[in-house]
């Protein structure tokens, strides 16, 4: 969880059953930022840097810190058609859910490609 009071971050938690590895040092610089972007946001709340990014994609679902990238290479290799089964795959989408229309729309748009 994340505080953030007028685009500035003010506190993060992190809660889990299992242990994390968590990008210490990229999220302490966060603090110092006067305002976190979107995507900042999101990686966050994944406890991931941004570097992390460029193999799995923006991140859809903070949750599990999977990425768009990810999601679209399950949909096509494994011939996904619905949600529940990327979250079946991928994990995404399977917490809070916030992340279920973004997969949604990359179901679709995945769909109109094949």
């Amino acid at each position: 969880m994340a505080l953030v009071v007028k685009g500035r971050l003010q506190a993060l938690v992190f809660i889990s059953q299992k242990p994390q590895s968590f990008d210490k040092a990229w999220l302490e610089s966060l603090f110092s930022l006067p305002e976190l972007s979107r995507s900042v946001r999101l990686n966050c709340l994944s406890g991931r840097s941004p570097g992390d990014e460029a193999q799995t994609g923006p991140v859809v679902c903070a949750c599990f810190n999977v990425g768009q990238a990810s999601i679209c290479q399950a949909i096509t290799q494994q011939k996904l058609s619905d949600y529940q089964q990327v979250g079946k795959v991928t994990r995404a989408g399977t917490n809070c859910g916030s992340c279920i229309p973004e997969i949604k729309a990359l179901l679709a748009q995945t769909a109109k490609a094949l």
